[in-house]
């Protein structure tokens, strides 16, 4: 990635000497959700995941700017999210949530915990899994992912 700051007139200047015009630019800018939804479209990814053939299918219909705007949207999105914390059980979550609002009362309305109530699959193979569905869903909330065996997985779902 190369990075240009000047005023406007000089960066198309210099784009233009490293052989990048407003054509080029745009060309490989409409390429962006075509590459983007050829993961989404994967057999083996549609395999595991087929509900998210829709979304493969709305960024191949997209443009460049369609792209763009949808990512800056995202990025927003995120910075107004709390973050899901995903823990291998209800105890875990249970104590957790418990000890967020002793330790740390300024944080609890930016963090929430996955709600067991529902009962939700335990264990880590179904953590595991739950994380590997947020990162296809493409939510914009960061999610922290906990299990017993003290590793720690951090992972930004939004991009």
């Amino acid at each position: 990635m190369i990075e240009l700051r000047a005023a406007g007139s000089k960066v198309v200047d210099r784009l233009n000497v490293m052989g990048l015009d407003r054509g080029k630019i745009l060309a490989d800018l409409d390429a962006m959700p075509q590459k983007e939804a050829g993961g989404w479209l994967d057999a083996d990814f549609l395999a595991e995941f087929p509900d998210c053939r829709e979304e493969g299918e709305l960024l191949r219909s997209m443009t460049g700017r369609d792209w763009v705007s949808r990512q800056a949207l995202r990025r927003a999105a995120a910075t107004h999210v709390p973050m899901v914390v995903l823990t291998e059980g209800k105890t875990d979550a249970e104590f957790l949530a418990a000890a967020l609002p002793v330790l740390y009362p300024h944080l609890t309305d930016l963090v929430r915990f996955l709600d067991y109530a529902r009962r939700p699959e335990g264990g880590v193979g179904a953590l595991l899994h739950t994380v590997r569905a947020f990162a296809a869903a493409g939510i914009a909330n960061r999610v922290v992912a906990l299990w017993t065996t003290t590793r720690l997985l951090l992972t930004d779902c939004a991009g």
